[in-house]
């Protein structure tokens, strides 16, 4: 059977040709042996990247480990490396088992852990729990197919990979499939990297934590999303986008979800992220509220209310805890130093300042 092509990882292929090449020019000349080995690692490499002689490379990569072990780098690649070419040619028990081997032998090498991990997950094979540790999590009967169908995409109509609004890309974000994610991510980084932030939006709207953590560490724009995980109350999201210092002065005009019989329902605040906050879900839990305030949102921002009922408003945070009567947020804001006596400067029913608008309430 002819093995199937399997894109080249960001480090691989030519790229650890030359790495191991930076690594030969470190080695003494007169280690005869750690020279051969050296040789034998780059023959090996130059036959599975550049020749495609897999089986070739493999026997190789064998021959390295076994007689260098004493190099923990140059063994730990080789044993990843046989890993990777019994998965081209479609020996899933024997990769995984060379995966496990990094794993167990060589936990201290952190990015071949992870590559190691995640090969495991897409193979669907359970990696080994440390002592105390939980044991992995089985990956889902319809995550591999997604992931075995978005390989084959990529061998035989690679354009649709990334067709539409809603790719296969965007999809593994929404629906929270690590490893199809982790897929686009390394094999088809290029691809993916137009589209971080439409799959960063859908995981944060869909509120799959991990996932808008691995597109974040991709390299995803913030920008937008925290008035996106507002909006669908994703306040673990949230917490996540702050930690990863998402910009809370960003200005942008988000729809209220306020239901009231005096208010229109196609109200539109412009403003800061504290006054979306505030106009989204009343009363707003203390907490997010006082995680958005340490993160350095303005109590005193000022943004304007648009509606088709009634002319455009000033307002601001403490104007909206007093409008919707939210005690715990209008304490928040005066012990984070809100003015009471700032005059937001509007016509008609929000013209007062917040300590003459509180006699109305």
């Amino acid at each position: 059977m002819k093995p199937r092509h399997f894109p080249f990882r960001s480090w691989a292929g030519l790229g650890l040709v030359a790495a191991v090449a930076v690594w030969m020019s470190l080695v003494p000349a007169a280690a005869a042996d750690e020279t051969a080995v050296t040789e034998a690692m780059r023959e090996a490499l130059y036959a599975e990247e550049v020749k495609g002689d897999v089986a070739g490379a493999l026997k190789a990569y064998e021959a390295v480990t076994a007689r260098f072990e004493e190099q923990r780098d140059l063994a730990a690649t080789a044993l990843f490396r046989q890993g990777e070419c019994l998965r081209k040619l479609e020996r899933p028990q024997e990769a995984a088992a060379a995966y496990r081997k990094v794993l167990t032998l060589f936990p201290d090498k952190e990015r071949l852990v992870r590559l190691s991990r995640e090969n495991l997950v897409a193979l669907g094979q359970a990696e080994p729990a440390g002592e105390g540790a939980p044991a992995a999590t089985a990956v889902p009967d319809d995550e591999q197919k997604e992931l075995a169908r978005v390989r084959a995409m990529a061998a035989n109509s690679p354009d649709l990979l990334f067709a539409g609004d809603s790719n296969a890309f965007v999809d593994a974000a929404t629906n929270g499939h690590l490893s199809v994610l982790e897929w686009f991510l390394t094999e088809q980084a290029t691809g993916a990297k137009p589209h971080l932030a439409r799959a960063a939006r859908a995981a944060v709207e869909a509120g799959q934590l991990k996932a808008c953590e691995r597109l974040l560490a991709a390299g995803a724009p913030t920008s937008g999303l925290l008035v996106a995980a507002l909006q669908q109350r994703r306040w673990s999201v949230l917490r996540l986008l702050l930690a990863a210092k998402a910009d809370v002065a960003e200005v942008s005009d988000s729809r209220t979800n306020i239901s009231m019989p005096q208010r229109a329902n196609s109200e539109m605040i412009h403003g800061p992220v504290l006054l979306a906050a505030l106009s989204m879900e009343l009363p707003l839990p203390s907490d997010v509220l006082a995680d958005l305030l340490k993160a350095g949102a303005d109590p005193n921002a000022t943004g304007t209310l648009r509606s088709f009922q009634n002319p455009a408003s000033q307002v601001t945070p403490l104007t909206r805890a007093l409008e919707w009567g939210d005690i715990n947020s209008l304490q928040l804001l005066l012990q984070a130093k809100a003015d009471p006596n700032a005059l937001v400067g509007d016509p008609g029913r929000l013209a007062r300042g917040p300590r003459e608008r509180a006699r109305l309430c």
